[in-house]
């Protein structure tokens, strides 16, 4: 795949997960992976981002949400078992405790 048509794909990507808060696409030089950057905690002035890498040859909206989806799940574990890391206590620090536990709620999930 081109570099051009793993960024239209990668556009395509965000546009489907407008609701996930996407904020920039990033692809590599040769067109074989992409990450998509959301925002996690909106915010001006220091918004909390995660990107999701994923083979730009095997990239759909499903796929991407699945790993978003997958990674929020563990940071959910991680503080149900007590073992918040750095990031998140910064995160927590900064928004607060509920602000962070509602930003990791899938979207899924009610």
């Amino acid at each position: 795949m081109t570099r051009t048509e793993a960024k239209a794909k990668a556009d395509a990507i965000c546009r489907y997960l407008s609701a996930e808060n996407p904020e920039q696409v990033i692809v590599s030089d040769d067109g074989d992976m992409i990450a998509i950057v959301f925002a996690i905690i909106p915010d001006s002035s220091a918004p909390w981002l995660k990107a999701v890498e994923v083979d730009a040859s095997v990239a759909t909206p499903q796929i991407v949400e699945t790993l978003l989806t997958a990674w929020k799940m563990d940071k959910l574990a991680d503080i149900a078992e007590d073992k918040v890391p750095l990031v998140m206590q910064a995160a927590i620090a900064r928004y607060g405790y509920e602000v962070v536990l509602k930003a990791l709620k899938p979207r899924q999930v009610h």
